[in-house]
């Protein structure tokens, strides 16, 4: 991809959406049936001083509305007494809520990081928020982000692969397809993890000069990655197409996130080792058929919800 392709792409990408999503102020409830409870694991997770983005409740707090939190962090079993009437309140809700359920018994720094991977996981498209306005949550949302679209790009490389099958016609639009909606998303996700890594947002153009070096990084991918593909067995049904879209974007997304973390430039040996690591996470999470998803560039606002949240009796 020369720089006139990348700055056709680039063109055809509107990051507006994705600006308002990072913008909104992430809200997190963490409940328990002992607020200290809570409030020692909020703390543990979140950080203190981030009051304004995480709310520490009691489940006998009949005034909260679960739509209005991004996340909910439920510490403590959720089978006994008032706990069970917020349970079937989450089920009965008409919005799927993201409800991460956790148990009191984090101790040691890996504990504490699995959370926050389940919290990342479960955020979804506001991962971006989150990682942008709390600072502990950012290593765990940026990871979360780069495996998403990672995944997504080798989703489409495996379902935009059935078209090839077709001579000529069907290769060369297959060839097209993945041009355009692969660099698509990798333009996105460095996007992403600019907002993530805290980078001012109404400077596009530096943003844009700085996609510039890491996607010119990641030109030899498709080089590099045939080469690496030959060295790890993959799984059964896993195609070589599959295996370069799924790390290219990997390798791609991780060159951004140390950039944005550390100020470097990865060489190629260490994008060697990053495309090994990639396709052993794929050997080892194998892509399979199944129906494709799209990445979303952010949910509806708060103020576009409907209140759908049935009162507690």
């Amino acid at each position: 991809m020369g720089i006139r392709d990348f700055i056709g792409v680039l063109r055809e990408i509107s990051f507006d959406d994705l600006e308002t999503e990072a913008r909104l102020p992430p809200r997190i409830l963490v409940i328990s049936t002992r607020p200290e409870q809570a409030k020692e694991t909020a703390d543990s997770v979140f950080g203190q001083d981030i009051e304004e983005f995480v709310h520490v409740r009691s489940y006998s707090d009949r005034e909260i509305d679960p739509l209005h939190y991004d996340v909910i962090l439920t510490v403590g079993p959720l089978d006994t007494g008032v706990a069970r009437e917020w349970r079937e309140l989450f089920r009965r809700v008409k919005e799927p809520l993201r409800v991460v359920e956790h148990l009191p018994h984090v101790q040691a720094q890996r504990d504490i990081d699995a959370l926050r991977k389940r919290i990342a996981d479960c955020a979804d498209d506001r991962a971006v928020a989150i990682g942008r306005y709390i600072p502990a949550m950012k290593s765990a949302c940026a990871r979360q982000l780069i495996s998403e679209t990672a995944t997504v790009n080798g989703e489409f490389a495996l379902v935009s692969n059935i078209p090839s099958v077709v001579p000529v016609i069907g290769t060369a639009f297959s060839v097209g397809a993945d041009f355009i909606v692969l660099t698509k998303n990798q333009l996105m996700l460095i996007f992403k993890l600019a907002a993530v890594n805290g980078r001012e947002l109404d400077n596009r153009w530096r943003i844009y000069t700085e996609m510039i070096p890491v996607v010119g990084a990641g030109l030899a991918w498709r080089t590099v990655a045939r080469e690496v593909v030959t060295l790890l067995p993959l799984a059964i049904g896993t195609l070589p197409k599959v295996a370069i879209a799924f790390a290219g974007t990997w390798v791609i997304g991780e060159s951004a996130q140390i950039y944005y973390e550390r100020g470097e430039r990865l060489n190629r040996t260490q994008m060697r080792d990053l495309y090994s690591q990639a396709l052993e996470t794929l050997r080892n999470n194998p892509i399979k058929p199944s129906k494709l998803r799209a990445l979303r560039p952010g949910r509806r606002s708060r103020e576009e919800q409907p209140e759908e949240a049935e009162a507690m009796g």
